[in-house]
């Protein structure tokens, strides 16, 4: 509502009319737009943004010139914000999407920053290329995927194809950051103009979880701010309840006993319910399905460094669905599926010992952000730098699947304040594997973490391996003794009796003693999904001692079975180019897994010759 004052309440009014109309700019479906070449320098116009509470201000704009060429089929027009704050803040992270116009019409959005820039000039991306993001269709369904449906007729041709999970060589399971790492590693560096950091609102969460997510998000043009959560709700807050040309706007990541959420400003609300905001992208990740919301400015930080908005989600509303390279896209109407997580702890005099979130569904998302979640869990509860044994039991629900239960153990020798273990909990590779699953959607739709805490206890050290000779002779059974060492208890020696395959006569081999999870695994190559979930649920536990003769054969895995002990002859039949069964070959190892009643770490190697049986 626009309040008219007594005394000057017309001629106020006259002004704005004169102006082009009140600050916050109704929806409209087809905005008058001023194009790229219609734009000239020394031009002068106004953008709009929220630099306290929630209603837009105007601030004045001056365009330098236009640069040609800056993205594929974009433009960027350079302009000056002479503000008496933007003087002194410069390039504003939060300020992202705020409309620029000039004559009335709409020029862009302010969304481009220059590097250790000393004056207030920002890049604006074109209002025609976010407009045609407006328009886009939404193909998929929450959360969206790009491959068929589960069992369809193209789920066996999918499986002949790599599997696109970051397995290691040796088929170790991918943690909490692989997908992330992955897509860093493709994400080009060294832009001197880079998008407008957008604020990361993080409340709730301790220095160790901060520090976390700005390693995480940081170099993906976020600002990690320990800042506060959710503000009050939409009856208690004052000012506008809809999104509004120039107001902000909050995409929420993590709600409930914690929060994050990323802070910028609508460009424009147009038809359908349906607006466009920020410039830029977020990750630039397509279609995707994040809550939204009204946001409350509290204040602008000017400083040298990065100045930026603080800012609180207000009242949810609507869902981003669209993340591209000129604008982000929100649709008023949709109501976005998010992951609840529950995170308990046992064994610990916590005062809180049971905190639920509820997490965004994205493939490369939901697992670090759940990592950082429980790191935060840890940091507020049980930070305590001594030793401690640590029983995760975790449960991952599958939209029409069986919950998914797994249990791993570990020691913590600085405590259960340092988290960094935490991320190769098998629970974070199965979620890979199900946003990642090339044999249909597998939907995420509840994560239960309980955490059994044991003080004082400490891992087995493998310190030393021996056997009567290392002479042995092929076929015979021989005793290994293998030393475990603790810091504050005596050793421990286990005995184990490992079989000489007869195959080794004549050779030489190496005897490892490892902590089981250690040992390389070979795989068949899985052909549906439960394949993977059968692989991650049976990884060897920590809690079992692993011993290994190297073999001078080699084997070759193939879809659903793995093919061991092969000599160089039947390696290089199978591995015929006439054949279409596609095969990798890996090193054959003889193996044996034996269960202790500790968590062990180190590694002991014993090289063996091994003489032809005496007959």
């Amino acid at each position: 509502m626009l309040r008219v004052h007594p005394k000057r309440g017309w001629l106020r009014l006259a002004f704005l009319l004169l102006a082009g109309g009140s600050a916050a700019h109704a929806a409209s479906p087809s905005p008058s737009i001023l194009r790229v070449e219609e734009i000239r320098p020394g031009m002068k116009g106004y953008g709009l943004t929220v630099f306290r509470g929630t209603e837009p201000e105007r601030f004045p704009i001056e365009v330098v010139d236009v640069l040609h060429g800056f993205r594929p089929n974009q433009e960027l027009i350079l302009v000056k914000t002479p503000h008496p704050l933007l003087d002194r803040a410069h390039a504003v992270a939060g300020m992202s999407g705020s409309p620029i116009y000039i004559d009335g019409k709409l020029v862009g959005a302010y969304a481009y920053g220059f590097a250790f820039s000393a004056e207030p000039v920002v890049g604006v991306t074109p209002a025609a290329i976010m407009l045609e993001e407006l328009a886009r269709p939404v193909r998929s369904v929450p959360p969206a995927l790009t491959v068929a449906g589960r069992g369809g007729k193209d789920a066996a041709r999918l499986a002949v194809h790599p599997i696109p999970l970051q397995f290691g060589s040796d088929g170790s399971l991918p943690d909490a950051l692989a997908g992330l790492r992955a897509f860093e590693a493709e994400t080009p560096r060294g832009r001197t103009l880079v998008p407008v950091a957008t604020p990361l609102m993080l409340g709730g969460f301790g220095d160790e979880a901060t520090t976390l997510l700005e390693s995480i998000f940081g170099k993906h043009g976020y600002l990690p701010l320990q800042a506060g959560g959710a503000g009050p709700r939409a009856s208690a807050a004052s000012g506008s309840q809809r999104f509004v040309d120039g107001g902000a706007l909050s995409v929420t990541l993590v709600r409930g006993d914690m929060s994050i959420s990323a802070v910028g400003t609508v460009t424009h609300v147009g038809p359908n319910g349906r607006l466009i905001a920020f410039g830029h992208p977020m990750m630039n990740q397509g279609e995707v399905f994040f809550p939204t919301a009204l946001a409350r400015v509290l204040h602008v930080f000017v400083s040298q460094q990065r100045s930026f908005k603080i800012a609180e989600p207000l009242a949810p509303r609507g869902t981003l669905v669209h993340d591209r390279q000129s604008a982000i896209v929100v649709d008023e109407n949709r109501v976005a599926e998010t992951i609840p997580m529950r995170v308990r702890l046992h064994g610990v005099p916590a005062a809180k010992t049971e905190w639920n979130v509820e997490l965004v569904s994205h493939r490369l998302l939901s697992a670090p952000l759940a990592f950082a979640a429980l790191t935060n869990v840890l940091d507020a509860s049980v930070s305590d730098r001594i030793p401690v044994r640590v029983r995760a039991r975790t449960v991952l629900h599958l939209d029409g699947r069986a919950p998914i239960e797994l249990v791993d153990e570990g020691t913590l020798d600085q405590g259960p304040g340092a988290t960094a273990p935490f991320k190769s909990l098998r629970l974070f590779a199965l979620l890979e594997a199900a946003f990642a699953s090339p044999f249909g959607p597998e939907v995420p739709k509840r994560i239960e973490v309980d955490l059994h805490f044991t003080f004082g206890e400490r891992a087995r050290t493998i310190v030393g391996l021996s056997t009567p000779r290392t002479h042995v002779e092929a076929g015979s059974t021989i005793p290994v003794l293998v030393r475990l060492a603790s810091y504050d208890q005596p050793d421990v020696v286990e005995r184990v009796m490992v079989k000489i395959p007869s195959h080794l006569a004549g050779q030489k081999t190496t005897l490892v003693a490892a902590p089981a999870p250690a040992l390389p695994r070979a795989f068949p190559r899985p052909r549906r999904f439960d394949d993977l979930v059968r692989y991650v649920s049976e990884a060897r536990p920590s809690t079992s001692l692993g011993l290994s003769l190297t073999l001078p054969s080699r084997g070759l895995r193939f879809d659903s079975h793995v093919v061991d002990h092969l000599p160089a002859s039947a390696l290089a039949a199978l591995q015929s180019s006439s054949s279409t069964d596609a095969s990798t070959p890996f090193d054959s190892l003889a193996e044996i897994i034996v269960p202790v009643d500790a968590v062990l770490d180190g590694k002991a190697e014993l090289e063996l010759f091994v003489t032809e049986r005496r007959r």
